[in-house]
């Protein structure tokens, strides 16, 4: 878990060469969006990024029909 908190990934993001989708909770207390999900999204090629204001950290829990069927539109494209 350190190694993740302190390793800086944003060289590796273009390295993405496939439509990437990226969800996120706006109230993210966790991993906040504005440092994460934000700013990789600005550097994968091809990204989508989806946020849901208001949510939080467990999306899979809090919000999961609408994950549900982001995920599911997604893949469909």
């Amino acid at each position: 878990m350190k190694l993740f908190s302190i390793t800086d990934f944003r060289d590796d993001l273009s390295a993405f060469n496939v439509p990437t989708l990226i969800i996120h909770g706006t109230d993210d207390k966790t991993v906040p969006i504005e440092i994460s999900s934000r700013e990789a999204a600005q550097g994968i090629p091809q990204a989508t990024l989806i946020e849901y204001e208001g949510a939080p950290h467990g999306l899979f829990a809090t919000d999961k029909d609408m994950l549900s069927r982001d995920l599911i539109s997604f893949l469909q494209q």
